[in-house]
């Protein structure tokens, strides 16, 4: 059979198209979304709640698995998979159900397999923003006229954090985590704090200061149980006697403008701390431990003098 000229060019054309088409259709491509910050509220709700992803391209229907291999912090538990953290790995938009024993970031990866066999794939990093509520408020008796700082009963959430103390009244700086305070009368500070991933965190009367305007100078005693601390004043190390027994506690260490210059988030059972102290400058400190004892929640405190 003879091939005329203009066959042989529709015959190219049409293998051009051909070829063409079949490229476009095996095509996929599968977009995770940018990366997420995702807040905790204080009964556990994520927001948002869900990683929503974008299938283009490929050939329907879409056959979708969501991966993860996050370590869970506890060296008898395996890696967390994408099961842990999301309600249906093999959905698009799957829903978020569980957060990390931390607040490192979780990878996630979106593999999409189309009717052709044709894979496709994207990541996303996730970042939860959890706190940590210790006890559900602290109070101390003052007499009027004296002055005792205020503490925060949250830990965790994302770097830097904003602080927010309400009400603006006889408080040093509303916007430190430990306020100097010298109310006239009972007062109830209240916390906002907002993280490096603008999650808000509000917990009403974190710390209740009661002024006892009835008892005199010389017979006034403050509510609050001393801490010994030694070598004080101190050069590079001061160890502080922990109350017995204690189950847990949080310590804090501010400088005399109340701002945080040391934590120790995890303090166990154990009779002595030392603190590593030859970074900070001359000075005084104040070091705040609020403790978990047998018989309920305890503040105690101290001060450090640092040469």
């Amino acid at each position: 059979m003879k091939i005329t000229k203009f066959s042989f060019i529709l015959a190219c054309i049409y293998f051009l198209l051909s070829v063409c088409n079949s490229s476009l259709h095996s095509q996929c491509m599968v977009d995770a979304g940018p990366d997420l910050g995702i807040c905790t509220d204080k009964e556990g709700a994520f927001s948002p709640n869900q990683i929503e992803a974008n299938v283009t391209g490929g050939t329907p229907p879409y056959t979708i698995r969501w991966e993860a291999n996050h370590p869970s912090g506890t060296h008898n538990i395996p890696n967390r998979t994408a099961s842990y953290f999301l309600d249906d790995t093999t959905a698009i938009d799957p829903g978020i159900i569980n957060q990390p024993y931390d607040t490192t970031p979780v990878l996630f990866h979106v593999v999409v397999e189309d009717a052709e066999g044709v894979e496709c794939r994207d990541s996303v990093w996730v970042t939860f923003s959890s706190f940590l509520l210790f006890g559900i408020g602290m109070e101390v008796t003052i007499q009027k006229g004296e002055t005792t700082t205020i503490h925060p009963n949250v830990d965790g959430m994302i770097p830097p954090l904003t602080f927010i103390w309400n009400p603006d009244y006889n408080i040093s700086n509303v916007n430190i985590p430990f306020p100097l305070v010298w109310p006239d009368t009972t007062t109830c500070y209240e916390l906002t704090l907002i993280d490096g991933l603008g999650c808000v965190f509000y917990n009403p009367v974190v710390f209740k200061v009661i002024v006892d305007s009835t008892t005199n100078v010389s017979e006034f005693h403050p509510q609050l149980n001393l801490l010994p601390v030694y070598p004080n004043p101190a050069r590079d190390q001061a160890v502080v006697d922990l109350p017995d027994p204690l189950n847990s506690g949080f310590l804090y260490v501010t400088d005399r403008s109340g701002t945080l210059v040391m934590k120790q988030t995890q303090v166990g059972a154990t009779e002595k701390l030392t603190l590593e102290v030859g970074h900070l400058t001359a000075g005084i400190y104040s070091i705040v431990l609020i403790a978990d004892l047998a018989d309920g929640q305890k503040i105690y405190e101290a001060r450090l003098v640092k040469k």
